[in-house]
């Protein structure tokens, strides 16, 4: 199919959802083969005993919620216990899983767990442990990165994520990230670093804080030296670069927190030919609600997904040529969808914020 528009101006911008898969790994455990990391022990995440408890459970229209408190790590005797918000549909076994990353880092609720379990996956979000993480007050401590503040909480996640992959509803060979906001960026975080991931999704977060942020964790480290340990330890993109899941990144174009040109080249950078970005013009951090469910029923699009629908169409590069006077731009598309509409958005004018 093409779509092609008379443009009489000097500067197009096409708002796109483009495309990119292989898994890298050189340490095997088990059946599974655990890739090499510069800042995560995932030999230990995998192993080390989480001693999972489920508080309380309760069923709601069909969806089973309970309360699940698991180790996250020892530190001497003192193990540090982490509580979160389980969901499932009830009576369901062997489903794929979902670890959601709460926005804001946020104490968890039962809103996305129920939203993904409503649809057929198990879910999974934590509280984090901000009283002991030092997890807004502090820059990234790059001195010692083992030990940072989002070096650990990306941890926490990571030891979550080895919890839902042990309960009875989950089929561990089918699991998925997703979040917003802060839980974007550890979505983004955790899809590169994690074997066990095989998609992901994230609201406005992603990786090259260089080119634009306000996370406090970033923002208050002292030097470019600083930044050039954080880019190649905690930055949630150059992982990806090299580990191809399907993954598809929400940015809207004025989002203060998680910059335009940030998000946009994780996505440009990352590997393979199923991902996938929803730009919004004009938005803040927040989208319209069209835009909300285009990004979770993604991961229904993948091939894990309880029951797969078709993935979204893929729209190819803009061809611009000059025909009586005029700028004429044509694009085509492919996929099972049915296309109702198609556009090019033009932008004139100097390029903001």
């Amino acid at each position: 199919m093409e779509s092609v528009m008379t443009l009489p101006c000097s500067f197009l911008s096409l708002l796109l959802a483009l495309l990119g898969a292989a898994a890298c790994g050189d340490v095997v455990a088990g059946a599974l083969a655990v890739p090499a990391d510069p800042l995560f022990d995932l030999e230990a995440i995998m192993r080390d005993p989480v001693e999972t408890v489920r508080l309380d459970s309760e069923t709601v229209e069909g969806i089973t919620f309970q309360t699940i408190e698991f180790t996250s790590r020892s530190v001497g005797d003192r193990a540090e216990r982490i509580r979160g918000i389980y969901a499932f549909p009830a009576g369901g076994s062997r489903l794929p899983g979902i670890f959601w990353s709460m926005g804001g880092m946020a104490a968890a609720n039962r809103t996305f767990p129920g939203l993904f379990a409503k649809r057929g996956w198990v879910c999974l979000a934590i509280t984090l442990p901000h009283e002991i993480r030092s997890s807004f007050r502090s820059p990234f401590l790059t001195t010692d990165p083992w030990e940072a503040n989002l070096t650990l909480l990306a941890r926490d996640q990571l030891r979550a994520i080895t919890v839902l992959s042990q309960q009875p509803e989950v089929d561990p060979d089918r699991l998925a990230v997703a979040g917003a906001s802060y839980g974007g960026f550890f979505a983004t975080l955790i899809a590169g670093v994690d074997p066990r991931i095989k998609a992901g999704m994230s609201f406005f977060g992603g990786g090259w804080h260089e080119r634009g942020t306000a996370l406090p964790q970033f923002l208050q480290m002292a030097s470019l030296e600083d930044v050039a340990i954080w880019n190649r330890t905690i930055d949630p993109a150059f992982r990806l670069r090299s580990r191809s899941i399907p993954f598809m990144w929400g940015v809207a174009l004025n989002d203060h927190w998680f910059h335009f040109p940030a998000v946009i080249q994780t996505f440009l950078d990352a590997a393979g030919d199923d991902k996938r970005v929803i730009i919004v013009p004009h938005w803040q951090h927040g989208f319209p609600p069209a835009v909300d469910e285009t990004l979770t029923r993604f991961l229904d699009t993948t091939p894990i997904a309880p029951r797969p629908i078709p993935s979204y169409n893929r729209p190819g590069p803009v061809r611009i040529r000059a025909e009586n006077g005029h700028l004429m731009a044509a694009f085509d598309w492919g996929g099972e969808r049915p296309v109702r509409e198609a556009e090019l958005v033009v932008s004139y004018g100097e390029i903001a914020p």
